[in-house]
């Protein structure tokens, strides 16, 4: 059991000293906070362009449904606000 305790002690030294891991210890730090900083500086970015979508209902039965669903989608959840300051807030 002592061989593979300095065995497993050895290896990890060996990996520790090399100069990937130094590099990849230190930009980690860097790429978690520019992703985050991205995330922050993009929360408010939202495509509200219109998109059209074909849907291929060989039986007949779902079209009427997924139109209904898609219809109160864009009546009730897509825009906020009242009156004049009512706005698209989702695609």
């Amino acid at each position: 059991m002592r061989k593979i305790i300095v065995l497993a002690v050895r290896e990890y030294q060996a990996a520790v000293k090399t100069k990937a891991f130094i590099i990849s210890i230190l930009a980690m730090p860097v790429f978690m906070g520019l992703s985050i900083g991205a995330q922050t500086l993009l929360r408010d970015k939202v495509d509200t362009t219109d998109k059209r979508i074909a849907v291929l209902d060989q039986t007949g039965r779902l079209y009427d449904a997924m139109a209904e669903a898609a219809g109160n989608w864009n009546t009730v959840e897509v825009f906020k606000g009242e009156g004049q300051n009512r706005k698209k807030t989702k695609p």
